[in-house]
């Protein structure tokens, strides 16, 4: 067995050992391997080899375990930022496709080269996690727009039932309400004709080339994760065949917009605020997936959620938040959408 595999082969045997991820078990299993080299012991007694050239030790420098951002994702490869460099990369691995861009993967890098100019590595992905922190983005901006009285504002809510209740409640008072920054990378918002490249996407799809559709979408990931509505869209293509890797895309873009609010933001984001509306778009597609995928308590949570983000629910989030709450099952409606 080679010294690689017999690392993995230990590793792995403790995380089924102690339910420890592989990263923390893997950096237990190294720690114990310096303690018995430190002892006096053989290094194939440490479970395996020490490099013995510096050859070897700068291979063995660049290869490891590393934490990536996935920034666009290819048929067969994905874009990633090392977190511990910076540096940009493509990564090639056999299960990448099943990750979406935001996403912090674990990588086991086996192979490192470049071409042309371009660095690549070749590995395996033993971990993934939404961890927007790690990815270092900026906050997107937010703006307050003042105190708004939706009661005198928006047509009321009458019905008795819960709806009325819920709506009601989170109408009693004026309360403030914000817009969120919009990122939208190469756009120039200043020129009156500028191409929308959402639209472009959406309109490529319609059309029936759905990779060309994705990779419109991937780019702007690539420029700027913070691109809410790529997220809302890639979740969109995604929601019929793969509802799992739907909600991958949609979390992204609601965790990226969480980031901007402070913990217990009480404010709202209307709808007619046209800057929210991509971070609405990603909630309603979460909450959506969340309830096709069974997850009926967090679905319900997400779409309450949205009626006191934006009380006058232009998107038909009180009707979702209602069957959830019945325990309804998800079904398509009567137009065929969702």
């Amino acid at each position: 067995m080679t010294v690689k595999k017999d690392l993995k082969r230990v590793i792995r045997a403790r995380m089924e050992e102690s339910g420890e991820t592989y990263m923390s078990a893997r950096n237990q299993v190294l720690r114990d391997r310096e303690e018995i080299l430190a002892a006096g012991l053989t290094a194939s007694t440490a479970l395996f080899s020490v490099p013995r050239s510096s050859a070897a030790s700068k291979a063995t420098e660049q290869e490891g375990l590393f934490d990536a951002a996935i920034l666009k994702l290819n048929r067969q490869s994905a874009r990633v930022r090392l977190l511990g460099t910076g540096e940009q990369v493509t990564l090639r691995s056999s299960d990448i496709i099943e990750y979406v861009p935001g996403q912090i993967v674990a990588i086991d890098i086996e192979r490192r080269w470049s071409h042309r100019g371009y660095a690549y590595v070749k590995g395996e992905v033993v971990e993934a996690r939404i961890d927007i922190p790690a990815l270092q983005l900026p906050p997107l901006g937010l703006e307050e727009h003042g105190v708004m009285n939706c009661r005198e504002v928006y047509e009321p809510e009458r019905s008795p039932g819960l709806v009325g209740a819920l709506w009601r409640k989170a109408t009693a008072k004026p309360r403030r309400y914000f817009e969120l920054e919009q990122v939208l990378p190469g756009v120039d918002y200043e020129s009156m004709d500028f191409d929308d490249p959402i639209v472009e996407a959406s309109e490529v799809n319609e059309a029936g080339a759905f990779l060309e559709a994705e990779e419109v979408l991937m780019d702007l990931l690539l420029q700027d994760l913070r691109c809410l509505d790529a997220h809302a869209h890639l979740g969109d293509f995604a929601f019929d065949r793969y509802p799992e890797h739907a909600r991958l895309h949609y979390e992204v873009g609601v965790r990226i917009g969480e980031h901007a609010l402070d913990a217990g933001f009480t404010g709202m984001l209307p709808w007619a605020c046209i800057d929210n509306r991509p971070f609405m778009r990603c909630l309603h597609g979460y909450g959506l997936t969340l309830w096709r995928l069974g997850q009926m308590k967090d679905a319900e949570h997400v779409f309450e959620r949205m009626i006191w983000l934006n009380p006058n629910d232009n998107q038909g989030a009180r009707f979702c938040w209602l069957d959830v709450k019945e325990g309804r099952p998800w079904r398509r409606d009567e137009e065929g959408t969702r």
